[in-house]
């Protein structure tokens, strides 16, 4: 056995030090019409999703699908993919990206849909959080317990063996969008037991001058979904960005410290260059 796989999974530090009060801009307006078709689209992906066990994958990622793709639309935001994906064919992909928003889940699984891995009580955060831990098959991890992070590790080393997709955010707390947070390694050692390709993605929201925006930011205790729903709705010209960076092949790093490093570099280099 490796000295890789003897080492003990790190627990994620989920502490940031953006705050709603000090790092996120506010929007001035209330708009309630994109207010309404966000609910409906959630709401009806909430039907879909109930319905969608009878039907078998493929009509779960069409529902999936079509979710991803509306939310960011009733929302005003404007998707832009200024790099796409390298298809990777026959292989698990570990998906890693900068975590700034709630948004980053349906933009993410609106252009390269995944299983994702969120925290346990993630469900407990409204309706919104609990349908894309539903929609997207979560693999739940308690982020402050060792054997729940074992559990979930091993979790993901299967589906990537079995070449799927999982998306995991290693920041494991959302940032303002102005700083970056460390990516913590612990999920790198699926990628590492898995041979699997790691994907770096850069996430960044910018406003119709092109400067980068906090508006979108959802951080801190203080912060709630329903305020932070108002200011993306309440903004005009939104637009987010995602940048698919050059994938990291397996074998490259045989320490997930040294793979985790490079994928936050990358996405660090990929937010500098947008």
């Amino acid at each position: 056995m490796s000295d890789v796989r003897k080492e003990t999974p790190v627990l994620w530090n989920t502490r940031t030090p953006c705050s709603a009060d000090s790092c996120v801009a506010d929007a001035r307006g209330h708009r309630p019409l994109r207010q309404f078709v966000f609910h409906a689209v959630n709401i009806a992906g909430t039907v879909a999703a109930l319905v969608d066990r009878q039907f078998g994958d493929r009509w779960h990622r069409r529902i999936r699908s079509w979710w991803s793709r509306s939310v960011p639309r009733a929302c005003g935001v404007q998707v832009r993919v200024m790099r796409s994906p390298i298809p990777v064919h026959d292989r698990g992909v570990l998906v890693v990206a900068n975590h700034t928003s709630w948004l980053d889940m349906p933009l993410l699984n609106g252009t390269y849909p995944g299983r994702f891995v969120a925290k346990a009580g993630i469900a407990d955060e409204g309706y919104f959080l609990r349908l894309v831990a539903s929609l997207t098959r979560a693999v739940r991890v308690e982020r402050q317990d060792l054997s729940s992070v074992t559990a979930a590790i091993a979790e993901v080393v299967e589906l990537l063996r079995r070449g799927e997709t999982v998306v995991v955010f290693p920041e494991a707390a959302c940032w303002c969008g102005r700083h970056q947070g460390v990516f913590h390694p612990a999920f790198f050692q699926a990628a590492i037991d898995a041979r699997a390709v790691v994907q770096p993605v850069a996430i960044r929201y910018v406003s119709q001058g092109g400067h980068r925006t906090t508006v979108t930011a959802y951080v801190g205790t203080v912060d709630t979904f329903r305020a932070s729903l108002r200011r993306i709705t309440a903004s005009t010209g939104i637009v987010a960005e995602m940048t698919f960076l050059q994938p990291i092949e397996p074998d490259v790093h045989t320490n997930r410290r040294s793979l985790a490093r490079a994928a936050q570099e990358a996405v660090a280099a990929g937010l500098a260059a947008g």
